[in-house]
């Protein structure tokens, strides 16, 4: 099954766990140090979620900052490189869901898209296959 996304939909009209898991690993901000931020900026982004450990049955992490760092791309001129950015970016917000169990696999594409860039995650989860496909979604 595969879900196009062009603007993001409210959380509290969607009724399917994994998606509402993926959707916030995305959107919310992770938390950025200093020397990290691509530009000067009044916050570092970060939110409560962040007060809650990662915790599976093999391993706990005190500290984790949950969300992604999609949000550092807003100013940035979209280039060559910005696919392959937006890629890992993807990718390491992602990851918990794989530490938690809730998907086994992920894998994830992007690619220039008009003045912006498109980025599809393919999620392998107990359910079977899920495609979600973000387009034209500005920080």
């Amino acid at each position: 099954m595969t879900v196009y996304f062009d603007t993001l939909p409210d959380l509290s009209e969607i009724d399917d766990p994994l998606l509402e898991s993926v959707l916030i690993a995305l959107f919310t901000d992770k938390y950025v140090p200093n020397a990290d931020l691509p530009y000067q900026t009044g916050t570092n982004g970060g939110w409560h979620g962040d007060a809650v450990a990662l915790e599976t049955q093999t391993a706990q992490t005190e500290e984790y900052s949950w969300g992604s760092r999609l949000w550092t791309l807003e100013r940035e001129k979209i280039n060559e490189d910005t696919p392959e950015k937006v890629k890992k970016i993807v990718e390491d917000a992602l990851e918990p869901l794989l530490f938690l169990k809730e998907i086994n696999d992920i894998s994830v594409s992007a690619e220039r898209f008009g003045d912006g860039v498109a980025f599809t995650v393919a999620v392998d989860a107990l359910s079977g296959r899920r495609d979600f496909v973000f387009q034209n979604i500005k920080g």
